[in-house]
C-alpha cells in the first residue's frame, strides 16, 4: 500500500505503469510498501520525472514506526536526482546503509545521489518512505523492489536531449545559440578583439591602483617575496609578494569546459564525433570512475572556432576576461597548465591526502598507524614542484573530508564499530586512558560507571558497550585523533615547503567543533560556504576558535532562466538576480575583518547531463559556448569596483538580498 497521509499530492493508480503522482508543485512523501530486505543486496526503484528540471527525490529509512510518528528525521536517507522525462532505473546498494560513504556511484539516467544519516542494518529497517522538496514535478513511480543481484540500470528508451553544442534540447530560453556558425563567429571576434586591446597597451580599469599581483598599492606591507598573512589595525589580508594587501577573489575551475559522463547516455546525444578525429581533445577517460568517459562540449565548441589552437585561444580570452571582470585568483582544480602559463596568483590542491589501510570512520585514516606518518611524507613531496614560485599563493590539503558531514561524530567510538579492525589509534587510546587516570583501571571504571579490570579490557569493547559515563574521554580522545589528523601532513608539507601558505582543509560547513581542531598546524581556515552570504556569527565562531584568516573555498549561485536542469546548491531567479547575489555576498564577507578572499564556484557551466558525479548544474560565468551571463558578470565587475572601499572601512557593503529561488533540488 502507498499512502501519502493526505498532504496535497494527487495519486492515481494505473495498471501496468504504476502510481501517478500530481504534486502541484508542494514537497511531500509517499509512504512505500516495505520490500523484505533480508538476504537482498539493492533497493529497486524505477520512476519517471516531468518537465525539464531534474527531477530530485529522498529515500527515507526508518529503523522504528516510533520517529516516525513523531516526527524525527529519518535514520538515514539517500537524496538522488535523475534525468526528466525517462524511464529511470535506480539501484541503491543496501550496502550503503552502513554510513560510510557519501554519494553514490552514478548509472545512466541517475544524476546526483548523496547519502546522510547512521549506520542502519537493512533487516533493522521498518518503514520506507520517498519525498520530494519544493518545486517538484508530477511523477510516476513504476515499481519499488529488493533484488539480490546488482540490477541493469540501462535507459529502456533513451532519446536525444542535448544538441551538437552541448545545450539542453528540452529548454528554450534567452540567448541559446541556434547555430555553428554564429557560436564560432562570437568566438572568434571575441578572441581578436581582445588580442588587439592587449596589443594597445592601454591601462585595464580594472588594473589601476594595482601591484603586479593585484594588491593594492594604498596598503603597503613588509615584502617578502611570497605571499603571507598580516593583521593590520582593522583586518586580515593577505600580502602579496611585492608588500602590498591582497584580498583574493577568486574563480574555481579555471578550465577550457566541464566534461560530460556519457556511457549508457550516448543516445540522449545528439551529436558524438569520432574518438580519434579532430575532436579528440574533447574525449577523456578515466576521470574518476574508471573505465567511465566523458566528453567535453565546450572543449569541442573551441575547436570548432580555432582548431588545433584552441587551448591557447580559450587560454588568451580566459586570461584577458578575468582580469576585466576583476578576479584575481586563479581557484581550485583549475588547468595546471593555465596556472603556470597565466602569471596570475593562484591556489593547488593537493592530490591524495594519506589515508591508511583501515579507517576509523568514512576517509578518516588510522593516524597513530606508522603508514600515515610515512605517507603524509610522500604526499608533501608534490610541493617541490612549486618552489620559488612567487605566483602561488598557498596549497589546500584536501576538500571537504567526508568524516567530517558526520557533524559532532564521536569518532574515538567509531574505532570499535568493528572489533576485529586492527588499529593502533586503538592502543593510544589505551595510554591516553592511563594519562588521564593514573594508570588506575579503578578510576576509569568509577568514571565510567561499570566493573573494569584492566585498561586494556576496554579494547574488547565494541561499539554498544559503551556506557554514558564514558563519553567525555571518548569525545576528549576524539579531538586528539583530529589534532593529529592536520599535525602530521601539515608538519610534512611545511618541511618540504616553508615559503607558501598551507590554506588547510576546505571544510564543507562548521559542522561541528571537531573543525577547529589542528588549526595552529595551518596558516589559514578555509570552508566552502553555500549561502547568501557568510553569516558574521559562524566567522565570529572560527575566529574566536582558531583565531585565523578566513578564506571562502566555494560559493556560487544559480538560476533557473537558462539552460540547465539544476540550478546549484544556491539558486536565485534570474541572471540578474545572479549578479546581485554575488555582489551581495562578496561585499558583505569583505565587510568582516577575518575574511582574505571568496572564491566563486566555477568559470563553467557544468555538463548538460552532469558531471562525473551528476551535478549538473547552471553555475557558470560563461556558458557551454563560451558566452558570458553578461547580467552576472555586471554584478562581479561592481561587486570588486567596491571592494576596497568596503575592506577599508570607507563604503558600507552592497545590501540588497537577492530574490531566492525554490530551489529544483534538497
Amino acid at each position: 500500500m502507498i499512502n501519502n497521509y493526505d498532504i496535497g499530492w494527487s495519486l492515481q493508480i494505473t495498471e501496468p505503469e504504476g502510481i501517478s503522482v500530481e504534486t502541484g508543485g508542494q514537497e511531500g512523501w509517499l509512504e512505500m510498501p516495505l520490500p523484505d530486505l533480508s538476504g537482498k543486496a539493492y533497493l529497486l526503484l524505477e520512476l519517471t520525472g516531468s518537465g525539464s528540471a531534474q527531477f530530485s527525490f529522498a529515500l527515507e529509512f526508518y529503523s522504528s514506526a516510533k520517529g516516525w510518528e513523531q516526527g524525527s528525521p529519518a535514520d538515514f536517507d539517500c537524496k538522488l536526482s535523475i534525468l526528466p522525462g525517462l524511464r529511470v532505473r535506480v539501484a541503491f546498494p543496501l550496502s550503503m546503509l552502513d554510513a560510510q560513504r557519501l554519494k553514490l556511484e552514478r548509472t545512466p539516467g541517475l544524476l546526483k545521489g548523496f547519502m546522510s544519516g547512521r549506520a542502519l542494518c537493512p533487516t533493522k529497517v521498518s518503514r520506507l518512505r520517498l519525498s520530494c522538496p519544493k518545486g517538484t514535478s508530477p511523477f510516476i513511480l513504476h515499481t519499488v523492489e529488493a533484488v539480490l543481484e546488482q540490477p541493469d540500470c540501462s535507459l529502456a528508451k533513451p532519446k536525444p536531449l542535448v544538441d551538437e553544442r552541448g545545450q539542453l534540447l528540452i529548454k528554450n530560453w534567452p540567448g541559446r545559440v541556434n547555430s555553428t556558425e554564429d557560436l564560432v563567429k562570437a568566438l572568434r571576434e571575441e578572441a581578436e578583439r581582445r588580442i588587439q586591446l592587449n596589443k594597445s597597451g592601454v591601462e585595464k580599469p580594472s588594473s589601476v591602483g594595482l601591484s603586479r599581483f593585484g594588491g593594492y598599492l594604498e596598503r603597503p606591507f613588509k615584502p617578502t617575496g611570497f605571499f603571507r598573512t598580516e593583521k593590520d589595525d582593522s583586518r586580515w589580508w593577505l600580502v602579496d609578494p611585492d608588500g602590498f594587501g591582497f584580498y583574493s577573489t577568486g574563480l574555481d575551475v579555471v578550465s577550457p569546459g566541464e566534461a560530460g559522463r556519457i556511457e549508457g547516455l550516448e543516445k540522449c546525444l545528439q551529436w558524438l564525433p569520432d574518438r580519434s578525429g579532430e575532436f579528440s581533445d574533447a574525449y577523456r577517460e578515466g576521470e574518476v570512475f574508471p573505465p567511465d568517459t566523458y566528453f567535453n562540449y565546450s572543449v569541442a565548441n573551441l575547436i570548432r572556432a580555432f582548431g588545433g589552437e584552441w587551448w591557447k585561444a580559450w587560454a588568451q580570452l580566459t586570461k584577458s576576461r578575468m582580469e576585466e571582470w576583476g578576479f584575481n585568483t586563479v581557484g581550485n582544480w583549475s588547468d595546471p597548465r593555465y596556472c603556470a602559463w597565466s602569471r596570475t596568483p593562484y591556489v593547488f590542491p593537493m592530490d591524495g591526502f594519506p589515508v591508511t589501510d583501515y579507517r576509523i570512520f568514512r576517509d578518516f585514516p588510522d593516524v597513530y598507524h606508522e603508514s600515515y606518518a610515512e605517507r603524509s611524507i610522500l604526499f608533501a613531496e608534490q610541493l617541490k614542484t612549486f618552489r620559488g614560485d612567487p605566483y602561488l599563493i598557498g596549497y589546500f590539503m584536501t576538500n571537504e573530508p567526508s568524516w567530517a558531514f558526520a557533524g559532532r561524530i564521536n569518532l574515538a567510538r567509531e574505532m570499535f564499530r568493528e572489533p576485529q579492525r586492527p588499529l593502533a589509534s586503538k592502543q593510544e587510546f589505551i595510554h591516553y586512558l592511563r594519562d588521564i587516570y593514573g594508570n588506575e583501571p579503578e578510576g576509569l571504571a568509577a568514571a565510567w560507571g561499570m566493573q573494569l579490570e584492566s585498561f586494556e579490557q576496554v579494547l574488547t569493547f565494541a561499539y554498544e558497550d559503551f556506557p554514558d559515563g564514558a563519553e567525555a574521554d571518548l569525545f576528549g580522545f576524539t579531538r586528539v585523533l583530529v589534532e593529529r589528523y592536520i599535525q602530521i601532513p601539515a608538519e610534512a608539507a611545511r618541511r618540504v615547503d616553508m615559503e607558501h601558505l598551507n590554506l588547510g582543509m576546505r571544510y564543507a560547513w562548521v559542522s561541528s567543533e571537531l573543525v577547529f581542531c589542528g588549526q595552529e598546524y595551518l596558516d589559514v581556515f578555509s570552508i566552502n560556504c553555500y549561502k547568501l552570504c557568510p553569516k558574521p556569527e559562524d566567522i565570529e565562531l572560527i575566529k574566536v576558535h582558531t583565531g585565523k584568516p578566513v578564506l571562502i573555498g566555494e560559493f556560487h549561485f544559480g538560476a533557473p532562466d537558462v539552460g540547465l536542469m539544476s540550478c546549484g546548491l544556491k539558486s536565485v531567479t534570474s541572471q540578474e538576480e545572479r549578479g546581485k547575489a554575488y555582489q551581495y555576498y562578496v561585499e558583505q564577507a569583505a565587510s568582516m575583518d577575518s575574511i582574505v578572499g571568496t572564491h566563486y564556484f566555477i568559470l563553467n557551466d557544468q555538463a548538460g547531463l552532469g558531471r562525473f558525479d551528476g551535478e549538473a548544474f547552471q553555475i557558470g560565468v560563461v556558458d557551454v559556448c563560451h558566452r558570458p551571463y553578461e547580467p552576472f558578470v555586471e554584478g562581479i565587475q561592481a561587486a570588486h569596483r567596491n571592494l576596497f572601499a568596503v575592506l577599508t572601512g570607507k563604503a558600507p557593503p552592497y545590501s540588497d538580498e537577492p530574490k531566492e529561488w525554490n530551489k529544483d533540488g534538497f
